[in-house]
């Protein structure tokens, strides 16, 4: 009897040990995805901001030729927290939300909705609805929604929501274009041609290698000699530069192998103001570099002191950011920039704000830092840090 009770009490043990290590390898794959997925959304989503009217002419050139373009797209990432914080529990924001004229009137705004969708997701066409429906209710009826599919699922092509209840019927479309079918579009273009060429090239390169990082050195010795080869403005260059950089990662022993290929290659094609991208993370170097760039050209006034600092400050801030820890570093660098950049344009009243800082994650440190570069206004600096304080505030209250 007590031998039976023992193999009992130990078969018992053994499936809840299983069951421990089940729950634990399943927060590690869940962790994975969510590293995996901000990985691919960052990069998307500034490359998107800052050469937005290139993205729509390339995956979407119907919208493109619609609109305004004398008119300067304002991208409302301040104001998503508060418009969305319903939508999928709260826990979600739209990648893009951008409002535009339309060629049709002076009075014609349009609200573009952009979805970056990197993983299968049984829920996307309902979340691309509902989403459409929050901006409708807050701009009026012109939100465009658009979506750019960014997974290895090549039979997954969600463009159309449905639902009916007895009588009642609703069917929601929205543009869709798959990254998996652009292949060709990408590999055979004109090199003087739309920069999301490249952007795409990329991505597929990454998708196809994620299990093979020597096969993924190999795609970048392919990519970057076309890539350098091309007749691309500095400022476009500089931005796909900084997406390369950020997505494409490598081992240290790759990273080491690419950076003596890059270095050759640079010398040989003689343009010796692109700065060399071979780290496994973005870190500190990029934005050190972008910001010391920046600070230069202002200063200066003129172009060519905007190429020499932002040469400058990359390569400084490489030979820095291969010393720096990954997330950890990344996370206390970012912080640190943030700050430096709130108590120049707050004047000194910067206090409360730095002191918010440690509450914000990651994804808002780099949102937060790209929105200072790009903005003096004082007032929407303190509506920025509203809007996400309110959005935790609603967000413990559940």
């Amino acid at each position: 009897m007590n031998k039976d009770a023992g193999k009992k009490q130990h078969f018992q043990k053994e499936q809840t040990l299983g069951k421990e290590r089940k729950a634990q390898k399943d927060r590690k794959e869940r962790k994975k995805l969510k590293e995996r997925k901000e990985s691919y959304d960052n990069p998307w989503k500034r490359i998107i901001e800052k050469l937005f009217p290139d993205f729509l002419a390339f995956f979407f050139p119907d919208v493109h030729s619609a609109i305004n373009w004398q008119h300067a797209p304002e991208f409302l990432n301040t104001e998503l927290p508060k418009i969305l914080r319903d939508a999928d529990g709260g826990n979600r924001h739209a990648d893009k939300i951008v409002k535009v004229r339309s060629k049709q009137g002076f009075d014609a705004i349009i609200v573009v909705h952009i979805e970056i969708q990197v993983s299968h997701d049984t829920n996307f066409a309902r979340r691309m609805y509902v989403y459409n429906s929050r901006l409708s209710e807050t701009f009026g009826d012109n939100v465009v929604s658009l979506a750019v599919l960014a997974d290895s699922n090549a039979n997954w092509k969600p463009q159309v929501f449905e639902r009916r209840c007895l009588g009642s019927e609703l069917r929601f479309a929205f543009s869709m274009v798959k990254l998996l079918e652009l292949k060709e579009r990408c590999w055979d273009a004109d090199p003087q041609g739309n920069p999301f060429a490249w952007v795409v090239r990329a991505h597929l390169d990454i998708m196809a290698t994620r299990k093979d990082p020597r096969a993924r050195l190999e795609r970048m010795k392919s990519l970057y000699p076309a890539f350098y080869a091309a007749v691309i403005e500095n400022r476009v260059i500089l931005e796909l530069l900084i997406f390369f950089d950020w997505v494409f990662k490598l081992p240290r022993e790759l990273c080491e192998d690419f950076d003596k290929f890059l270095g050759t290659l640079e010398a040989n094609v003689g343009k010796p103001y692109i700065p060399r991208f071979a780290r496994a993370e973005r870190g500190k170097g990029v934005q050190e570099g972008i910001q010391q760039g920046i600070q230069q050209g202002i200063q200066q006034g003129i172009q060519q002191g905007i190429q020499q600092g932002i040469q400058q400050g990359i390569q400084q801030g490489r030979q820095q950011g291969r010393q720096q820890g990954r997330q950890q570093g990344r996370q206390q660098e970012g912080a640190a920039k943030v700050q430096r950049a709130l108590e120049k344009r707050l004047n000194g009243s910067s206090g409360n704000y730095v002191a918010s800082l440690s509450h914000l994650s990651q994804e808002e440190i780099d949102e937060l830092f790209d929105f200072l570069l790009d903005t003096t206004d004082i007032e929407k600096i303190k509506a920025w840090f509203a809007s996400h304080e309110k959005l935790r505030n609603t967000q413990d209250e559940h």
